[in-house]
């Protein structure tokens, strides 16, 4: 039986790390087999991630 697949859109606020915290964000997915992107958003405090893949590995 095949794994449910999913998408996930999240926020993250707060002092971010420049291209540190895009970058753990990246090797977490990798680690989870998932695919997407993290992007800093204008306000320079916040970063759009979305990431698909299996429902488990994103919960």
């Amino acid at each position: 039986m095949a794994e449910e697949q999913a998408r996930l859109m999240a926020v993250a606020r707060g002092r971010v790390q420049m291209v540190g915290y895009r970058d753990f964000v990246r090797r977490q997915a990798v680690s989870l087999r998932l695919r997407g992107y993290a992007l800093n958003l204008p306000s320079g405090e916040e970063v759009l991630v979305e990431a698909e893949g299996s429902r488990a590995a994103l919960e």
